[in-house]
């Protein structure tokens, strides 16, 4: 049997929260490059898809191609802040809640869990501002609202497979400082004689 009152005790909410600001914060810094055209160069050379493209080209946007559509109506800006706060949310429970059992010796099981949590929470995420805009739109299309719904887990995933790992990388590295270091024993008289 191993020893579970250590990993029990171990924090996995600081690394949790850390992933959560990673993820969230990448996700909009990532947005306001594909706003200001930042990577635009990276991107197209001659019409051709560069190496920028590949590895920056479908996930620059995650709320749309331009951070103004955000102010076009409240519903936009709305779905985007809920969005973000769910995000952030399901990326720091997961990591929270998996993280509790995890042996103390359990890196990579705390890198899989972050991992896992932001493809989970960038579906979430996605789903979250699909609703939230459609509920607050002037004239909601429910069969446009259907279509995207159905491809936030596909959409959401690629985000998190692709981004993902950086958010994750944090919560290790969060996890391993983190981690109360083993004491050792000293002695610092020696033993008493036994016997006689």
């Amino acid at each position: 049997m191993g020893d579970t009152s250590v990993a029990q005790s171990r924090p996995t909410l600081v690394p949790g929260i850390a992933a959560g600001l990673v993820l969230v914060g990448g996700i909009w810094i990532l947005q306001a490059m594909a706003s200001a055209g930042a990577v635009q160069d990276m991107l197209e050379r001659d019409g051709v898809p560069s190496f920028g493209q590949n590895l920056f080209g479908f996930g620059l946007g995650f709320f749309g191609p331009d951070l103004r559509a955000l102010t076009l109506h409240p519903s936009y800006a709305v779905g985007a802040i809920t969005a973000t706060v769910a995000m952030f949310a399901v990326v720091t429970g997961v990591v929270w809640l998996g993280g509790r059992y995890v042996i103390p010796s359990g890196g990579l099981a705390i890198f899989v869990i972050a991992w896992f949590a932001s493809c989970l929470a960038c579906a979430t995420g996605i789903a979250v501002n699909v609703v939230v805009r459609s509920a607050l739109s002037p004239s909601p299309r429910l069969d446009y609202a259907f279509d995207l719904l159905g491809a936030a887990p596909r959409v959401g995933g690629e985000w998190g497979m692709t981004y993902g790992w950086i958010p994750a990388g944090v919560a290790l590295l969060v996890w391993i400082l983190g981690s109360p270091r083993p004491s050792r024993n000293v002695l610092t008289s020696p033993p008493a004689p036994v016997g006689d």
